[in-house]
């Protein structure tokens, strides 16, 4: 909200220097963000807060400036009397919404003569970044920025049938606004004649009959139209405009008449207009004010100090309040018609407090300090984050939106989750998984000259089904050095979180993932996701020109299961033994498999650990059958292993393989 303070010292004068006001206003919790001089004009800018649309005025603002400076609101002088009635001889006015419009004030003039506006009237306007079109536009502009109600100026003489009808956009009405784009109407409240729309409801009229230089007479619209209305027509049209910021926070209906009234008047003081002895109006009773009980001992309650009584009156009756009766410390308070944000006792305690001084109330030195308990999926995801940067992976943050493609199988099963409101194809649905967002991150790093891009997200997805709408988050992560790289990756991260002992890899397929270069990722049992190399046809849709490596990973899953505290363990003072052993078995036989015959089969307390380092298939070995290497540790906590003892340990670890899996020793 911009304003001059000449134009503020007409409302209120305080004799007090603009940065003075600026302060006063700013410590009253009115931010004033800048003094700029324009024109000879010092213009202040304020940051008004939605839930005080009153202060998108310059009266408003003089409201709060008279209750921090003690100096009296003077509203401007004017005379104007017309009366209403019910039907107009000169034009027709139709409400068919009257839920989204409850009050429309139409005025018309004639004889009005079209020209500059007035050199004060134009200066100000100038002086806030209004551009002065004509005087009858400019008094509009004027009075919007004087109390707040917007206005509107219609050719009287372009308006077929001489109508003003209040109703919905039909299919295919589109509505060419004064800005000079065509906008379509469907659905969206509008002001029609009685073959078009002339304008959209709250937000913009329309460049068939807006005011020109051959303009004679003249139809006023002051109106109340629904603030959401008003916000989603705006934003489906990616039309906003000054009226629109006010009909969205909610204008005074107390104003919708005087605002028209004025506007008149000023048309026929500098326009030459005769006004009409008569104007139409939808509601033209006054609804009462809301009233509040207010105890005033919550104002010591809340601030934690008192304030004088009379004090305190004064605040809010120079504020607009009405005290209608003092009972035993009760207040019975009518709120006035601009101030739709206050509804509580607490909102009446702010009020008192900001006038009275923020600084004045009590602050106490000492400031409790209590320790959170750890967070349980924070610590997890930290720790996946360490390990993965140290595995030269990067965080990533992408949409939660993603377009349509039959190349992507989702992570979660079911139905996707559409979007309201789209912007484009990319927008069209919630995302199923995150393997489609990292591959564009991919692809976009491709761009750039990014070959190798080794991505993490750990977000969340969405799915719906008939039990309702599904949400997880889930750990996703692509890299470019391949299957065994990514695999090590993913093992680093589940021994920061204490799983790498219950977590097993097992040759499985997926449809957006190679076959025979697919694994499922478990966790005691439990398949929790998996991990491959990407499809050709997924990468084709993605546009990516490598074939990464990718998983994908139950997050929740992943945190319930981590077992973050580790002991203290002391390191070992014996010697350890090591023992490499290759076994020839079946092709079909898994790692996973192996390892857990392993384990079960080595002398209990002496396994240290299991690594695979070998796999071969070739000359000398039988078809359908491969070469499996890999090492055992083995130490004892109590003595140092005789060679004996490693020996019988590999023997039963051989043994058990065999009976398992038919395997033989390699020589």
């Amino acid at each position: 909200m911009k304003f001059t303070i000449d134009w503020l010292s007409d409302y209120c004068r305080t004799g007090l220097p603009a940065a003075t006001v600026a302060e006063l206003l700013t410590k009253a919790g009115i931010k004033v963000e800048g003094l700029e001089e324009r024109g000879g004009e010092t213009v202040f800018e304020l940051e008004v807060t939605a839930n005080r649309p009153d202060c998108l005025s310059v009266i408003g603002v003089a409201r709060e400036v008279s209750v921090v400076t003690g100096k009296p609101v003077v509203e401007p002088p004017f005379k104007l009397e017309t009366t209403r009635t019910m039907r107009s001889p000169d034009w027709m006015l139709d409400v068919q919404e009257p839920e989204l419009c409850p009050r429309y004030v139409g005025r018309t003039v004639k004889g009005l003569k079209v020209g500059p506006a007035p050199g004060l009237l134009r200066q100000r306007l100038e002086a806030v970044g209004l551009r002065s079109v004509n005087n009858a536009v400019d008094i509009t502009n004027y009075v919007l920025y004087e109390c707040g109600q917007p206005l509107h100026a219609f050719d009287l003489d372009k308006l077929s049938g001489r109508s003003i009808l209040v109703r919905r956009g039909k299919a295919g009405e589109k509505l060419k606004a004064i800005d000079g784009r065509e906008y379509d109407c469907a659905g969206a409240l509008v002001i029609a004649d009685a073959e078009k729309p002339v304008a959209i409801a709250g937000v913009m009229g329309g460049k068939d009959t807006e005011v020109t230089e051959g303009t004679k007479d003249i139809l006023l619209e002051s109106a109340v139209f629904d603030p959401v209305a008003v916000r989603r027509t705006s934003r489906k049209l990616g039309l906003a405009s000054d009226s629109s910021y006010r009909f969205q926070r909610g204008v005074d209906p107390a104003r919708v008449d005087w605002a028209s009234r004025r506007a008149i008047y000023l048309m026929r003081e500098h326009a030459g207009a005769r006004p009409d002895t008569s104007h139409l109006d939808t509601r033209p009773e006054s609804a009462p004010k809301r009233q509040l009980q207010f105890k005033v001992a919550a104002i010591a309650r809340v601030l934690g100090r008192d304030v004088e009584l009379p004090m305190a009156r004064r605040i809010l009756e120079t504020l607009g309040f009405e005290i209608r009766e003092d009972l035993d410390g009760v207040w019975r308070i009518a709120i006035p018609t601009w101030r739709s944000d206050v509804a509580r006792d607490v909102d009446l305690v702010e009020e008192i407090a900001r006038v009275h001084g923020y600084d004045r109330i009590p602050t106490s030195p000492r400031v409790h300090i209590a320790l959170a308990p750890p967070n349980p999926a924070d610590e997890a995801s930290a720790a996946a984050k360490d390990a993965l940067r140290a595995s030269g992976h990067d965080e990533v943050l992408t949409l939660s939106f993603t377009g349509k493609s039959a190349a992507e199988a989702p992570f979660l099963a079911g139905e996707p989750v559409g979007v309201l409101g789209k912007t484009g194809k990319r927008e069209e649905q919630m995302r199923q998984g995150l393997l489609p967002s990292l591959l564009d991150a991919v692809r976009m790093h491709e761009a750039y000259g990014e070959k190798g891009a080794d991505l993490f997200e750990i977000a969340k997805v969405y799915a719906k089904d008939p039990r309702g709408f599904q949400e997880r988050s889930i750990l996703g992560v692509v890299s470019s050095r391949g299957f065994a790289a990514l695999k090590g990756a993913l093992e680093n991260v589940l021994d920061r979180l204490g799983l790498l002992a219950h977590c097993s890899f097992r040759p499985a397929e997926r449809g957006h993932l190679v076959p025979g270069r697919t694994a499922s990722v478990s966790i005691d049992g439990r398949e929790i996701g998996a991990i491959g190399e990407v499809s050709p046809a997924l990468a084709a849709a993605h546009d990516v020109r490598t074939r990464p490596c990718a998983a994908e990973l139950d997050w929740d899953a992943l945190v319930a299961a981590a077992k973050l505290r580790r002991r203290f363990g002391e390191f070992p003072t014996l010697p350890a033994v090591q023992r490499d052993i290759a076994v020839v078995l079946d092709r079909q036989v898994a790692w996973a498999d192996v390892e857990q015959a392993v384990r079960a089969a080595a002398p209990a307390g002496l396994l240290e650990s299991v690594q695979f380092f070998d796999l071969y298939e070739g000359k000398g070995i039988p078809p359908g059958r491969k070469s499996v290497a890999f090492s055992i540790t083995l130490r004892a906590p109590d003595r140092t292993l005789t060679s004996e003892e490693a020996d019988k340990a590999v023997q039963a670890v051989v043994a058990a393989l065999s009976q398992k899996f038919q395997a033989t020793l390699r020589q």
